[in-house]
């Protein structure tokens, strides 16, 4: 198959945005005013597929020598996820570990407003999940950033779990002069209705393959960056 980018090779640094999107009961990405947050406050994300080993099988000879040997495929299990934010935004907080928001009390000086978030504890029922995409930008060429653009480079990468549940990770109040961070830990796995997004602009042809846990593809935009809750469509 011919390729559509004029033979450039094209390669990846600097992840410019995280996103993350609260799945339905069915696992159908949501598109309410509540349903999304973006980031561009994080330091890496990290994705190390799990596999089953294959079956082995195969027979020795009496004099130690292999006659035979075959194995089986490894099978994939799930990938685990981790991730660092370094802005404590309640409203992502919120929607990424299932915690409970918790509102200004009334009658104070942010009466109403994310003002915290309670960490889920060992009678919470199993969240519905999230889907994470991470933006990295794409490179091309040999002149760097000053090199003239080709008309068919991509600006990004588009990376997409589909599926995910995360949790905290260990949470250390210390004096860092990098500031206190928030680790995040958690698992992915494939995701048959997250199709073309809560956008419909996912950029491959007939929507996210159902049994994929992770993908990526060349995109040309890159989503508006805020904190707290954020429409899709916006």
């Amino acid at each position: 198959m011919a390729s559509t980018l004029n033979g450039l090779c094209i390669g990846q640094y600097q992840p410019a945005l995280l996103v993350f999107t609260r799945l339905d009961s069915d696992c159908t990405p949501l598109t309410g005013a509540n349903d999304q947050v973006r980031s561009a406050c994080f330091t890496s994300v990290t994705a190390s597929p799990q596999y089953d080993d294959g079956q082995e099988f195969g027979r020795a000879a009496a004099n130690g020598s292999r006659c035979w040997y075959v194995r089986d495929c490894d099978k994939f299990k799930q990938i685990n996820l981790g991730a660092t934010l370094l802005t404590w935004d309640m409203e992502m907080i919120e929607l990424v570990t299932g915690s409970d928001l918790v509102l200004g009390d009334a009658g104070g000086p942010r009466a109403g407003d994310s003002v915290g978030f309670a960490m889920p504890g060992s009678d919470a029922d199993c969240p519905d999940g999230t889907s994470t995409e991470v933006y990295t930008k794409a490179a091309f060429g040999t002149g760097g950033i000053c090199s003239p653009a080709e008309a068919d480079a991509p600006l990004y990468v588009r990376h997409l779990f589909p599926f995910n549940r995360w949790r905290f990770g260990d949470i250390t109040l210390d004096d860092n002069t990098d500031g206190i961070t928030l680790p995040l830990t958690g698992f992915g796995l494939q995701n048959s209705n997250w199709g073309d997004g809560p956008n419909n602009d996912w950029e491959g042809e007939g929507g996210v393959a159902a049994g994929t846990p992770y993908t990526a593809v060349f995109s040309d935009t890159l989503p508006t960056t805020t904190c707290g809750y954020v429409d899709p469509n916006s």
